[in-house]
């Protein structure tokens, strides 16, 4: 006896597909299709321009999707046989008498569990009359591929241009390392000549004078005079020191009051008279009349000059000539003070000048010549002129001599703080 047959229509509300049901689909497995990786559309595959819904922009070109899949199409593998109306039954994928079975042909689906058959008509073509499209964002899986791989080769080179440069990074600060530790032992080893000459001296003529070698009135001044000197010297160099240390660690602190330039540089010059006379120095003033005055700590800016004075006399040579002029001068942050202390001397080799104001630095003649010295002045004239907003520069000729110039901002430019940290 023949099964009955049956029908069942089902009606889509196309607007609830495309409003809810198909976007539910889509973000449950095409989660990234809402983001930025994938465009999915829906297309009528008889029409192609009819889009049925597109998560994004409508999709026109059928061949360029990268995914294409046809939707309410008959599934063979769950077709198990082929019922002619009326007649006998052909096996999934066989040809009737007639031709395929299609359209017209009835397709009966076996649940395993029951054994009970359910019989149903196809609408249409096999393949579905709906085709969803998937396009990536890129354009395309091989160009999505090619930019991927692109961008992972662009960080990968970055990465490893970033290590390259920390190796160079690394590399270069050892070396600066290496090179300031020599600088320190060269700097212990300058300190300790200095401090030890001086106190030779001392004890020396502190001994002879306890045992009473020398009883002539002339000579005990005379060796009162030596030990003052040594004494004096002694006192800078620690004092130096000191204020080098103080300047480095951060703890040095500047009191600044309004200061008239021209007392600036008579004081110093009283400072340095002994230094001067003894060394047979000549020193020149020219100073520009009616010089605004300049806030900072009068202390430190004598000592800064006195530095620049001392290593005039200690590097001069045979001219025993300086010259110490205060003029005005347009800065980069406006009017400001320019002092400075110029020799004719033997001036400082191309290839130390870059490097003379670092800590510890000493030129290579000037090492050649065993001129004594610490390599902290001029790192000291840097930090004292940097703490009152200014700055130190140089200009010098091998054989011809050296200036060095401070520039110094006039008061109305430097806020009166009352102290500032180095």
């Amino acid at each position: 006896m023949p099964l009955p047959s049956g029908f069942t229509i089902i009606t889509l509300n196309l607007k609830y597909m495309q409003r809810e049901f198909i976007p539910s689909l889509i973000q449950r497995h095409f989660p990234a299709a809402s983001e930025t990786d994938y465009n999915l559309a829906i297309i009528n595959r008889d029409h192609p321009q009819q889009v049925i819904y597109s998560s994004r922009h409508p999709s026109e070109d059928v061949n360029s999707s990268d995914v294409s899949m046809q939707i309410f199409g008959m599934d063979s593998g769950e077709i198990r046989t082929l019922r002619r109306d009326g007649g006998a039954p052909v096996a999934a994928g066989e040809q009737s008498d007639n031709g395929p079975m299609r359209s017209r042909s009835i397709v009966r689906y076996i649940k395993r569990q029951t054994g009970n058959s359910i019989a149903a008509a196809s609408s249409g073509e096999e393949d579905g009359r709906w085709q969803l499209l998937i396009t990536h964002q890129a354009g395309s899986l091989q160009a999505a591929v090619s930019s991927t791989r692109r961008r992972n080769l662009a960080i990968s080179f970055g990465i490893l241009l970033l290590l390259a440069a920390s190796m160079s990074m690394t590399i270069v600060a050892t070396r600066r390392a290496e090179r300031l530790a020599r600088q320190q032992i060269n700097f212990v080893a300058g300190v300790s000549h200095e401090l030890r000459t001086p106190l030779a001296v001392i004890c020396s003529a502190g001994e002879n004078l306890a045992d009473r070698v020398v009883s002539d009135p002339r000579q005990v001044a005379r060796y009162g005079t030596v030990i003052y000197k040594e004494g004096r010297r002694l006192t800078e160099m620690v004092e130096q020191v000191l204020e080098f240390a103080g300047a480095q660690s951060g703890r040095r602190r500047y009191e600044f009051r309004s200061t008239q330039v021209a007392d600036l540089i008579n004081g110093t010059l009283t400072a340095c008279r002994a230094q001067t006379q003894e060394s047979g120095f000549h020193v020149e003033t020219e100073i520009e009349s009616n010089l605004p005055p300049v806030s900072g700590d009068e202390a430190a800016l004598k000592l800064a000059l006195q530095n620049l004075i001392s290593n005039t006399i200690k590097y001069d040579g045979e001219s025993r000539w300086a010259r110490l002029s205060a003029q005005m001068g347009a800065g980069e942050r406006g009017a400001e003070v320019r002092i400075t202390v110029e020799d004719r001397g033997s001036g400082i080799a191309t290839v130390d000048l870059p490097h003379i104001f670092e800590p510890f630095y000493r030129g290579r003649d000037v090492v050649a010549a065993q001129i004594q010295g610490s390599g902290i002045g001029l790192s000291l004239v840097k930090q004292i002129a940097e703490a009152h907003g200014g700055r130190i520069s140089v200009r010098s000729t091998p054989g011809a001599g050296s200036a060095f110039t401070l520039h110094l901002p006039v008061e109305t430019q430097v806020g009166d703080t009352g102290e500032a940290k180095s």
